[in-house]
């Protein structure tokens, strides 16, 4: 059964958030609270025996208030796409607590690449085979000034971090043109990773299985 968010926000700046929702009536679909650096939309839910908090990260050039029609609907988990998932991994790399799981897409560590992360994180990670703005081995752009990571690295970088023994999965499988491998059995946290063969964005059903892997997670 769905579990009921507190609130679903999208936020540019992400650690004034809590601070700036109480101090002034703002966040809604129409009035953006200012933060440094950018502003953030926020919807509450009806219900009152709220459950948690989803904050998603959008890529660049995007505007938070469209995701609120996105339907994100789930307890204490960061999500992000692009420019915006790889802040998930970021943060998920430095500030492991600030989540109880992250799910970037399309989106990893830039070089330079850490040389490890702070502690064990539940990550799940989905790239299109054909994205050809983040490709999977990354890519550089501004005259080598931007560098985007490869995503193999940063998923080895967490294995390390994971205490993820094996360098291949304890599993694969699939879902019709959905691919995944599955680093279920590390000595802490987990790393599950999505492939599509589709380019620069999601999946169909991508919130929701995210939602349910969440979900699953809290039992």
């Amino acid at each position: 059964m769905r579990l009921m968010s507190m609130a679903v926000t999208a936020a540019l700046s992400l650690f004034a958030m809590p601070l700036a929702a109480s101090a002034q009536d703002c966040g809604d679909a129409e009035t953006p609270c200012p933060v440094d650096g950018g502003t953030y939309h926020m919807a509450m839910p009806a219900a009152e025996d709220a459950k948690g908090i989803v904050v998603h990260l959008h890529g660049a050039g995007a505007q938070s208030r469209g995701l609120l029609n996105s339907g994100l609907d789930v307890p204490v988990l960061l999500a992000g796409f692009s420019r915006g998932g790889s802040m998930v991994w970021d943060i998920a790399c430095q500030v492991p607590d600030f989540a109880s799981a992250y799910a970037p897409l399309a989106g990893a560590f830039w070089d330079d690449l850490p040389e490890g992360c702070a502690a064990p994180v539940k990550l799940f990670h989905t790239h299109g085979w054909n994205d050809r703005t983040v490709p999977l081995e990354g890519r550089s752009f501004r005259d080598g000034a931007v560098v985007q990571g490869d995503v193999w690295a940063s998923l080895k970088i967490l294995r390390e971090t994971n205490g993820c023994d094996a360098r291949q999965p304890e599993r694969n499988s699939f879902d019709g043109e959905l691919w995944f491998r599955h680093w279920t059995d590390c000595r802490d946290g987990q790393i599950q990773l999505m492939l599509h063969k589709g380019g620069h964005g999601a999946p169909a059903g991508w919130a929701n299985r995210m939602l349910d892997w969440f979900e699953a997670g809290l039992s």
